[in-house]
Formats: structure tokens, sequence, C-alpha cells
């Protein structure tokens, strides 16, 4: 594909590049939606076929200091995995980033026709807790502090 000059995501960091994270690389550079793409596989065979194929940008086995420049994060790791990946990278995340994870959209894409209805359920429900959360709560509690400043204990 033919370079845009405009890039949707300028740094996006993939945790796990196995199947899933290794094709949602493949997709993004494919489809030019992301400037730069930093991968992390505690395999270090992953990252050497991550760089082989030019899936990734940077790659490697541990967090490391590229990764406070990435705007948003996806964690393609097993499930039971993700709490201690998310420990183990949250030092190197700065306030603002975008965290997802791919569990929700690989039951929406690969799950089965009975798991379907209930996956698109859940996804919905992301979709709409984050926007809530972004557009909703959020000015509702700057307004909330503006018309009663919270007390002050003396």
């Amino acid at each position: 594909m033919e370079d845009p000059g405009f890039f949707p995501i300028r740094k996006l960091a993939i945790v796990g590049l196995g199947l899933i994270g290794g094709s949602l690389a493949i997709d993004l550079r494919r489809l030019g939606l992301a400037a730069e793409i930093l991968g992390y596989d505690s395999n270090p065979e992953h990252c050497t076929k991550a760089k082989e194929l030019h899936l990734a940008d940077h790659c490697n086995s541990v967090p490391d200091e590229t990764l406070r420049d990435a705007d948003w994060i996806v964690f393609a790791v097993p499930v039971q995995s993700t709490e201690k990946a998310l420990d183990q990278f949250r030092p190197f995340l700065k306030p603002d980033i975008l965290i997802t994870d791919t569990v929700v959209l690989a039951l929406v894409f690969l799950g089965g026709e009975i798991i379907h209805d209930f996956a698109f359920a859940l996804l919905v429900g992301v979709l709409i807790g984050t926007y809530s959360s972004i557009y909703v709560a959020s000015p509702t509690v700057l307004w909330l502090t503006k018309i009663a400043p919270p007390k002050t204990s003396d």
C-alpha cells in the first residue's frame, strides 16, 4: 500500500506477537494505519520473526524506554497473563495511553455462532463504557467541582 502520509495511530505497541498480535501487526502494516509499531513478546523467537517480517519497527522481550512515547498499547496475551503483563508494563506507560486487549475482539471475530451474540454485547459494553467514562463522566466531575468545590479539612 502506498504511504498515505497520515497515520491514525502514531506509535502503537503490541504485547504478544503470536497469532493474534502478529496478525494485528500484519494488517496494520498492510493498511498503513500505524506510523510505528513496537513489538513485545516474552519469546525471543517471536521478536526475531517479527523483525524479519517487518511487523515491528522495534521489538524486545521486556518493556523498555521506547514504550514511553506509545499512544496505544494492545495486549494480545492469554487472559491468565494479562494482569502480570499489565504490572510489568505499567511503569513505562504515559498517563494518557490507550490500553486495550484482544480477548473481546477475538471472541467477536473468531468465536463460533453460539458465542457471537454474547461477544458482540461485550464489545458494545466496552465501547459504551469507554465513551461514558471519557465524554460523560469526566465533564460531569469537572462541572461538579466547579459548582461545589471539594471541602478541605483544616
